[in-house]
C-alpha cells in the first residue's frame, strides 16, 4: 500500500484524459480504474493509487472475447471492483490507445502483448547475429500499433570503434528521424542517455530477442537487480529465455 511519500495518482502510472473520455458514463460509481501491470496464468497484477493486488475477469468477459486479442493485456486500463484490499474483478478493458500485438502460433488470430505504450526500445546485441531486417520487423511490429519506436544497440564494448561507426551509419540511414541509443551496461556507455529521455508519466517497453541485454538494461536504469536475467552461453552464445 502507498502511504507517505509514496502515493501516487492514476496520472504517475498513465491515466490521461484519452481513458476518462472513453469511460462509459453508465459504469456507475461502483467501477475504479486499475493499470494491469502484470499476468500470469489465470491472474493478473493490477495497480492503483492504493495498492498493487490481483484480479481476475469475469465468466462473462472470457465468453465473449473471441480471441486472446481481447483478453486483457499488460498496459491495460480496466474498470474493476474490489472484492477486498488484496483481491479485484475485472469487468471492463478501456479502449487501448496504442497496442504490441504478435500472431499466434499455428493461428490467424493475433496475442496482444502489451497496451498503451509511448515508447518500444528495440533492443539489438552486437554479439549475436546482428540483423537490419529482424530490426526492421520489431519496428514495423511497434509502429503499426501506433507505438514510438527507438532502438538501441547494446554491448558495444564487444566491437572495435570502426565496426560500431559502420553499425551506427547503417541503423541512421535505415531508420530515419528514429532515436537511437548505443549502449553497454558492463561500461555504463548510454544509459545515461536512455535515462534522460524516460519521462514522467509515459510507458515504455523493452522488446528484441532473447539474451540481447533487455533486463540488464532494465536493471541499470532502475538502480536495482529487480529484472531476472539468462546466462550467455560462451558456446553457443544464446541466451536462455527468461519470463518474469
Amino acid at each position: 500500500m502507498n502511504t507517505g511519500d509514496n502515493i501516487i495518482k492514476l496520472e504517475d502510472i498513465g491515466y490521461s484524459d484519452f481513458f476518462v473520455n472513453k469511460k462509459e458514463s453508465d459504469s456507475g460509481d461502483s467501477l475504479i480504474p486499475a493499470r494491469i501491470i502484470a499476468e500470469h496464468i489465470g491472474e493478473y497484477i493490477l495497480k492503483n493509487e492504493a495498492s498493487d493486488f490481483s484480479a481476475k475477469i469475469t465468466g462473462k468477459m472470457m465468453l465473449e472475447a473471441s480471441s486472446r486479442e481481447y483478453y486483457p493485456a499488460v498496459g491495460d486500463w480496466v474498470l474493476i471492483i474490489m472484492l477486498n484490499k488484496s483481491q479485484a474483478v475485472i469487468h471492463e478493458i478501456l479502449p487501448r490507445r496504442t497496442t504490441l500485438k504478435r500472431k499466434m502460433v499455428g493461428s490467424s488470430d493475433a496475442q496482444t502483448i502489451a497496451s498503451n505504450i509511448d515508447v518500444a526500445f528495440i533492443v539489438e546485441s552486437t554479439d549475436r547475429d546482428y540483423s537490419l531486417n529482424r530490426l526492421e520487423r520489431y519496428f514495423a511490429l511497434a509502429a503499426s500499433g501506433g507505438i514510438k519506436p527507438a532502438i538501441v544497440l547494446n554491448k558495444t564494448d564487444l566491437i572495435t570503434a570502426e565496426k560500431l561507426e559502420i553499425i551506427t551509419k547503417e541503423l541512421k540511414e535505415r531508420f530515419k528521424d528514429t532515436n537511437i541509443y548505443l549502449s553497454s551496461v558492463l561500461s555504463g556507455k548510454g544509459i545515461s542517455d536512455l535515462k534522460k529521455d524516460i519521462k514522467k508519466r509515459r510507458t515504455y517497453c523493452f522488446i528484441g530477442s532473447s539474451g540481447v541485454g533487455k533486463s540488464s538494461i532494465i536493471n541499470m536504469l532502475l538502480g536495482d537487480n529487480l529484472m531476472k536475467t539468462g546466462k550467455i552461453s560462451t558456446y553457443a552464445n544464446r541466451g536462455k529465455h527468461i519470463t518474469t
